[in-house]
C-alpha cells in the first residue's frame, strides 16, 4: 500500500520522464529569424515574443 510519501516521488518521475519520451511537433510554428520581422507579427497578431539568445563559438 503506498502512502503519501513514498508515491511522491514516483509521481515525480513520471512527470519528469513523460515529456522526453514524446516527439517534438514544431512543424506548424513559424520562426523568425529577423527581430523586426517578428516584432511586426507579433504587434499584428497581439502576441508575445519568445527570444532565445545562443552565442556559438
Amino acid at each position: 500500500m503506498f502512502t503519501r510519501n513514498s508515491a511522491l516521488p514516483l509521481l515525480f518521475l513520471a512527470l519528469s520522464t513523460g515529456p522526453a519520451l514524446l516527439p517534438a511537433q514544431d512543424e506548424g510554428i513559424p520562426w523568425f529569424d529577423n527581430y523586426k520581422a517578428a516584432l511586426q507579427e507579433a504587434r499584428r497578431t497581439r502576441k508575445p515574443i519568445f527570444l532565445e539568445f545562443r552565442c556559438e563559438a
